[in-house]
């Protein structure tokens, strides 16, 4: 055992042994704890949103990237157009208050006539529990972790740029909600429940675009086309900071022009004009053999 001897030169000579083992430790309580705390505080401080571009919105006032923010907002746009149009189109379709009619194939004659007797409704019976629980699960399952991240942003003590602007997010996912509740209202109401799980699923498609973009960004900012256009465009520096905006918008409308070229390649093929005489004439003669 190591020890620390010490003499004092005075009329009375004093010398005290101390042995280093029984010298005080430091106390390592406070410094664990201080640790601990500080792990939270940083797990507190993990970004909301960290695959989306909702991200960009939120947290603009400490990356200042005016860019990324424009593509937030671009996508937000886009996704509440799509909402939008998709609430319209289920309120007419409820309006209208139209179901479908079928028949068995055995049912039509040689000569293509309809027995209306053996005419069947789609809507002829209460829909099955399983047909509303399953949409309801799917929006319920994708849309919970956005509307629990926003309130936990709208109800913490970050800047108020953060919770204004999770409050917009927030409205992003609740009108995603609501219009994938309506249009599962109006698959069961149509009579298929088969109608009710897709048209949700074709609300969370939309509402999964923000998570895609976000990939497709990385992708880019990742890949040489980031090099490309800054080599391509050194005078200007607006193609430095808003390359991914610009090839965003420009593959936007190239998938626009090929879609009407398949329009139009498919329309020539179809016969154009042709085809509405064909619909009319067999209205007509579906008219004169029902009477209707």
């Amino acid at each position: 055992m190591s020890r620390i001897s010490t003499t004092h030169v005075t009329e009375n000579t004093v010398s005290t042994e101390i042995a280093l083992d029984e010298l005080p430790k430091p106390n390592t309580t406070e410094t664990t704890i201080k640790e601990e705390e500080k792990e939270i505080i940083e797990d507190d401080e993990e970004r909301m949103f960290d695959d989306s571009t909702h991200s960009y919105l939120i947290y603009f006032d400490e990356d200042k990237d005016c860019n990324n923010l424009l593509l937030s907002i671009f996508m937000y746009l886009m996704q509440m157009f799509l909402y939008s149009l998709l609430w319209s189109e289920a309120m007419s379709l409820v309006k209208e208050d139209q179901v479908e009619v079928t028949i068995g194939y055995m049912d039509c004659s040689e000569n293509g006539g309809v027995d209306t007797s053996k005419l069947k409704c789609s809507a002829d019976g209460e829909p099955n529990w399983y047909h509303m629980m399953l949409p309801y699960v799917l929006l319920s399952i994708y849309i919970q972790p956005d509307i629990i991240s926003c309130l936990s942003l709208i109800f913490s003590k970050k800047s108020c740029f953060k919770r204004m602007a999770s409050l917009i997010v927030f409205s992003e996912g609740i009108f995603a909600l609501l219009t994938g509740l309506l249009w599962c209202f109006q698959g069961i109401y149509k009579g298929s429940g088969y109608d009710a799980i897709v048209n949700s699923i074709g609300v969370l498609f939309i509402h999964d675009l923000d998570e895609q973009l976000f990939i497709a960004i990385e992708k880019m900012n990742s890949s040489r086309m980031k090099s490309c256009i800054q080599k391509c465009c050194k005078k200007c520096t607006c193609c430095h900071n808003f390359g991914a905006l610009f090839c965003t918008i420009l593959f936007v409308i190239i998938v626009a022009i090929l879609g009407q070229v398949v329009s139009e390649i498919a329309w020539s093929s179809a016969g154009g004009m042709a085809g509405f005489d064909t619909v009319d004439s067999d209205s007509n003669a579906y008219s004169a053999y029902t009477g209707y």
